[in-house]
């Protein structure tokens, strides 16, 4: 019998990572180097995309995946075995003061872009029969907070696509997604340097209720991620795992 950690190994698995140059998604590219697998890293962030790629021996490529036609552009020939769709932005604002271009550009980046990629490497893992797709959606798909309307609306269209699109791939592909709460990345440090008195008040009284007393890292979302791609979650699809310290504990 095989022990987990053999099961979680990557060994020649070619695995595609969406905004990997920083956060979640650096964190997954690393686990996923350690495992074993060959990498074709994807972020619009060209400086911090380069050296993270050189320094895990991946491959990359600078392009905005909310961008259907580059998507085209593009033509990937890569056989993917996984995809991790971890590219994602995470502004605020209330419902009533919301603009088209901030309802548009965050569901172009955090929703659509998901199905896009899906569709590109997708495709040719149910041709050859096997592959893993993890999407990135987020606590507040499941249990949204004020002010971020936009943001929670593009997580629950994630959450419920990855249902469907697990549905539709299936028995070749099984497709899940991850939703992490407070998780310590840059931009959650750079967003909190910003925030201003009231509201940093208001965080450090959302952090007091988390049960188990913190913010999580950024690997220890990519653990969970590892698991869901590799044959240790071989009966797994469709389903949303959280990753939040307890939030929807309430």
């Amino acid at each position: 019998m095989q022990s987990l950690g053999e099961l979680c190994a990557l060994d020649g698995q070619v695995a595609v990572v969406t905004g990997a140059a920083t956060g979640i998604g650096a964190a997954v590219a690393r686990r996923f180097a350690a495992a074993g697998a060959r990498l074709f890293l994807i972020d619009l962030d060209e400086a911090r995309l380069v050296p993270l790629a050189r320094d895990l021996g991946a491959d990359w490529q600078t392009v905005d995946v909310s961008d259907w036609a580059a998507a085209d552009r593009q033509g990937y020939s890569i056989e993917a075995d996984i995809l991790v769709n971890c590219a994602g932005l995470y502004p605020s604002g209330p419902v009533l003061e919301l603009d088209e271009a901030h309802w548009d550009r965050l569901l172009d980046v955090n929703l659509k872009a998901v199905m896009r990629m899906t569709q590109q490497f997708g495709r040719g893992m149910v041709a050859r029969g096997r592959g893993a797709i993890v999407n990135i959606a987020s606590v507040q798909a499941l249990r949204p907070t004020a002010g971020k309307a936009a943001y929670a609306a593009s997580k629950a269209g994630v959450v419920a696509f990855t249902q469907v699109a697990a549905r539709e791939l299936a028995p070749a592909v099984r497709v899940n997604a991850v939703a992490p709460g407070p998780i310590l990345t840059e931009a959650a440090r750079n967003a909190a340097a910003q925030l201003t008195d009231e509201a940093s008040a208001r965080a450090a009284k959302r952090l007091a209720q988390v049960p188990l007393g913190r913010m999580g890292d950024p690997d220890e979302v990519a653990r969970v991620v590892q698991f869901l791609a590799s044959p240790a979650a071989a009966f797994v699809t469709g389903a949303t795992w959280t990753i939040d310290g307890g939030v929807l504990l309430g």
